[in-house]
């Protein structure tokens, strides 16, 4: 149980493996940055203030405040020595966007391969990205993922696939010839727009991964649609398709095969919290805003309330699209708290 006005110490920079540490439990690990954060990163020491005068802060990792998402676009939330990456949300020209200051890429670098590790053995993958090349958007957190396990397989057939030509079934047949699988990353309106003009079988080994991006496609489509949809065009069971629960706003992701049920490693974890009171949270399959504890952040801010509709199921969770606006009236005084 943590309080709100508990006594506070400065992290050097970089004593961070505690975080990555399973001997280490959450909430210990948790209290350490949140200690960290009230002391160091101003934006939610601040929201943190603002909440005390109106309510008694007592919590736990089920109830810990969480700073609404849309504060990244209107601040800079860093406690770091200086700024390494820079990341920014998607979005069109004129449109606010996030951005996620980023201290230490070491940090970023051990979170995805430390997770993805708890899923895939990665050194048995090829690794491919259906989405633009890091040259072109550098300022992209799963752009910057992707090249990273580019990097990581050190194959000369590992790479980014250009969005405007055939895809290459030649490169594809030699990946194979090695022995090695193929991990496929897309976003998945990008990825049905390519099978709906051609199927692209892929040996039956091969990982895909969707990475979201339903909401830029021409059709509304369901997850299980979206589907039935790559396992045909790929001709792959369904066990070989995988989804990333990620955002620029996070260090760490969460990752479902085709079941649609997301797990986290071990230093994130998900609460499902009442749209109206965003310090409780729902009873286990109910709806609500997904709030994400992502202790990789910790030069940013670890304790964050999407705008995500999803409902916990045991250890694990769905995400159901984004709750609108004015569905979320229990969160107006915390997004302007900051």
């Amino acid at each position: 149980m943590v309080k709100a006005d508990s006594a506070f110490f400065i992290l050097p920079l970089m004593d961070t493996d505690f975080i990555f540490d399973e001997f280490i439990s959450f909430d210990e690990k948790l209290n350490r940055v949140l200690e960290y954060q009230l002391q160091n990163e101003s934006v939610y020491a601040g929201f943190m203030r603002e909440l005390q005068q109106h309510t008694e802060l007592e919590f736990d990792k089920e109830n810990v405040p969480l700073l609404p998402i849309e504060a990244f676009k209107r601040a800079k939330i860093f406690s770091g020595k200086q700024v390494e990456l820079e990341f920014k949300s998607s979005g069109t020209s004129g449109m606010e966007r996030s951005t996620h200051y980023v201290a230490s890429s070491a940090i970023y670098r051990k979170s995805i391969l430390q997770g993805m590790s708890r899923v895939f053995n990665l050194d048995d993958f090829v690794v491919l990205g259906y989405t633009p090349g890091y040259a072109d958007n550098p300022n992209s957190s799963l752009i910057w993922m992707i090249n990273e396990l580019i990097q990581h397989s050190r194959s000369e057939l590992s790479g980014f696939i250009q969005l405007d030509k055939p895809f290459p079934a030649e490169r594809i047949e030699k990946i194979h010839s090695t022995g090695k699988k193929i991990m496929l990353f897309g976003a998945a309106f990008g990825l049905i727009d390519i099978i709906e003009k051609q199927s692209i079988p892929l040996p039956q080994d091969s990982v895909l991964i969707e990475t979201g991006g339903m909401k830029t496609y021409r059709r509304e489509m369901n997850r299980d649609e979206m589907y039935k949809l790559l396992t045909k065009g790929f001709n792959l069971k369904l066990d070989n398709i995988y989804s990333e629960y990620g955002m620029t706003e996070l260090l760490s992701q969460a990752w479902a095969k085709g079941n649609g049920l997301f797990s986290c490693p071990p230093w994130m974890y998900i609460s499902i919290r009442n749209p109206e009171d965003p310090l409780s949270k729902m009873p286990e399959g109910d709806p609500g805003l997904i709030g994400v504890i992502d202790l990789a952040n910790i030069f940013s801010c670890s304790f964050i309330l999407t705008g995500d509709k999803g409902r916990k199921i045991g250890d694990s969770f769905t995400v159901e699209g984004r709750y609108h606006a004015e569905n979320l009236r229990g969160c107006n005084f915390l997004i302007d708290a900051d």
